[in-house]
């Protein structure tokens, strides 16, 4: 079995090994569990209170020795909702202080994947939290569903089920050349897509929000510089309106 996923939720490669063999070979004591998975018995104890710690083994008495039992895997699945709850308390937390401290000028740089899905979470969470009802793209591509590409759906469909594109006006100005993504298309009961005239396309995408412009490149390593500051925004939303007036609701 591959159980390295485990190792998501905290346990270490004897952790998920002593576990695994008590699933497979259940009650044993610590001597057969080390000849079982191969692992030095003093480390074997070592493991085993572990696991106990966490509540995925139990301990009873035996003619001998302790015995050792693997609790039903069931109590993974437990541990994980109990670290998200507490994950999502300090969120909120964190949250309100975010909101406290946040400048009102600012400019930061987001590069590769990972930092383009902590982008795309703090748009996502300005709409939530109803600190933009307006959201621009100039120059979309479809890009971004090549660097994160299991990220992205995801993330749409969440706002989906939370219904927030009822929230925002969600415009795009779409490169002639790169059409419509498969993403925008799925989404065109959120999204009003236009198009800019052929030979017109931007070399980078603009993100226009109540609260920053982005200006993103999406091309070998995702690279975006997001800038918080309200006079830089109002000047981009009347460009964006002169340029939307341009363009066609469908590729020429």
């Amino acid at each position: 079995m591959d159980l390295r996923a485990l190792r998501d939720i905290g346990m270490n490669e004897a952790e998920i090994s002593v576990y695994a063999t008590l699933i497979a070979h259940r009650p044993l004591s610590a001597r057969e569990i080390a000849e079982i998975s191969g692992l030095y018995r003093p480390y074997v104890y070592d493991t085993l209170t572990k696991l106990l710690e966490k509540g995925l083994v139990t301990r009873v008495r035996g003619p001998k020795a302790h015995l050792y039992r693997a609790v039903h895997p069931g109590r993974i699945a437990a541990i994980i909702d109990e670290r998200r709850a507490r994950v999502l308390e300090a969120v909120d937390r964190l949250r309100d202080a975010y909101r406290e401290t946040d400048a009102d000028e600012s400019v930061r740089i987001f590069e590769g994947s990972e930092a383009l899905k902590a982008f795309y979470e703090e748009v996502y969470a300005a709409i939530r939290e109803d600190r933009t009802r307006r959201l621009y793209v100039i120059g979309g591509t479809g890009e971004a569903t090549r660097h994160i590409e299991y990220f992205f759906p995801k993330l749409l469909q969440r706002g989906r089920d939370e219904r927030l594109h009822h929230r925002v006006d969600i415009r795009m100005i779409y490169n002639a050349s790169a059409g419509a993504s498969e993403i925008a298309r799925s989404y065109s009961d959120a999204v009003t897509l236009r198009f800019t005239p052929p030979d017109r396309d931007a070399a980078a995408t603009t993100i226009i929000t109540d609260t920053m412009l982005a200006i993103m490149v999406l091309k070998e390593r995702p690279f975006v510089v997001a800038v918080s500051n309200r006079q830089i925004v109002e000047t981009y939303m009347l460009l964006f309106d002169r340029l939307w007036e341009g363009t066609s609701p469908k590729p020429e």
